[in-house]
């Protein structure tokens, strides 16, 4: 019996062809693997297609929460462009988006919004900021 646990060590040994250092090294190397979330590289948001229809939604309804919370008066709107969004999924969507809006009288506003959708589609407006 000790001389199957013998060989064995030498037969293990003996396929290790280099420095025990160099060896465990190189099994470090091969084991260690860079894991991702499975939404953008690194977790971080994805960059979607700003003209994809839910964002023009989004972009409404968040405007909408904006003008019940601004005090200047009623802003009627001409047109709406979302220009920049992302979605990022955590237990459901954080869609972060930017666009315009263009109203009828006065300058356009620069307007971003963050939104958290669950999985039972209920939205919650988290940010919702507009700037002239």
């Amino acid at each position: 019996m000790i001389a199957v646990n013998f060989v064995l060590v030498i037969t293990v040994m003996a396929s290790v062809d280099a420095h025990p250092y160099e060896a465990s090294s190189a099994m470090k190397q091969h084991s260690r693997v860079k894991r991702q979330i499975p939404d953008g590289p690194d977790g971080a948001p994805d960059i979607d297609d700003p003209t994809d229809p839910k964002y023009q939604e989004l972009a409404q309804e968040s405007f909408d929460k904006y003008r019940e919370t601004h005090s200047g008066g009623q802003i009627i709107v001409k047109d709406i462009i979302v220009t920049k969004a992302t979605k990022q999924i955590v237990g459901g969507y954080v869609y972060r988006f930017s666009f315009i809006v263009f109203p009828i009288y006065g300058d356009a506003l620069t307007c971003y919004s963050k939104i958290f959708v669950n999985l039972e589609n209920q939205k919650e407006f988290v940010t919702v900021n507009c700037d002239n």
